[in-house]
């Protein structure tokens, strides 16, 4: 873990509210993040882990509250803090009338990248995806749709992956290669922020586990891959019970 005391290499929130309505999606929510770290944010549907993740990512404006990446405020989003974020949404959000490539290039001439050919060819060939280069999208199955949306995210080589739900409709083999990417960047003291609804997962994967509900961080911890699941499990019960 790195130093927690650098604000130019860590994500910060401080006491993020969203509401829709009367409905209120994100209350009050701290969390940091140094780079290294793996947050999974776990909770049942419907607790604010969507929200949370467009909050970060800059996709969605809080109500109050600050979101610091890199000791840059991401409500004034500039082309800097978008660089260092990787997205992955719960959906794919790619073009289904375009080619896999296509989309990959489309996505790196917004980015202004160079080399777009071989950011392609690196990116697809890491998720298993060359052979469907030039397979329109809409022609592919959900869980490739979904490989592609991270090989997408992947593309700039961004410093973070802010991830929502990304095994959600993966098979065996997909999920074995997202772990692995997720695994390699913590290895590089890069930052990643996941949300799952599998606690086994979140405690092969991460090194903090933030249990949400009701839009509201009820729990959090440090962990390792040794955490005990069911001790987990009870805990995620316990700050889960009065959902619905």
């Amino acid at each position: 873990m790195s130093d927690t005391s650098d604000n130019t290499k860590s994500i910060e929130t401080i006491e993020l509210t969203k509401s829709y309505g009367r409905n209120i999606a994100v209350k009050d929510v701290s969390i940091k993040l140094v780079w290294g770290d793996t947050l999974s944010v776990i909770g049942p549907n419907g607790s604010g882990k969507s929200t949370l993740i467009k909050i970060i990512s800059g996709i969605t404006r809080p109500d109050s509250g600050i979101s610091n990446i890199a000791g840059m405020d991401i409500s004034k989003a500039n082309n800097n803090i978008r660089r260092l974020i990787g997205v992955v949404t719960h959906d794919t959000l790619l073009y289904e009338g375009l080619t896999g490539f296509e989309n990959l290039q489309f996505a790196a001439r917004i980015f202004g990248l160079d080399r777009i050919e071989e950011r392609i060819n690196n990116v697809t060939s890491k998720m298993h995806l060359t052979e469907l280069l030039h397979v329109k999208v809409g022609a592919l199955s959900h869980g490739l749709q979904k490989r592609f949306s991270i090989a997408r995210a992947l593309l700039h080589e961004p410093k973070i992956l802010l991830m929502d739900e990304p095994d959600s409709g993966l098979d065996q083999e997909s999920l074995d290669i997202l772990d692995s990417i997720i695994l390699d960047y913590s290895r590089t003291h890069h930052s990643v922020l996941i949300t799952t609804h599998n606690i086994q997962r979140a405690i092969d994967l991460s090194n903090r586990i933030a249990i949400m509900s009701r839009g509201i961080i009820k729990h959090e911890e440090d962990i390792d891959n040794s955490a005990n699941y069911e001790s987990l499990r009870q805990v995620y019960s316990t700050c889960t019970r009065d959902v619905p």
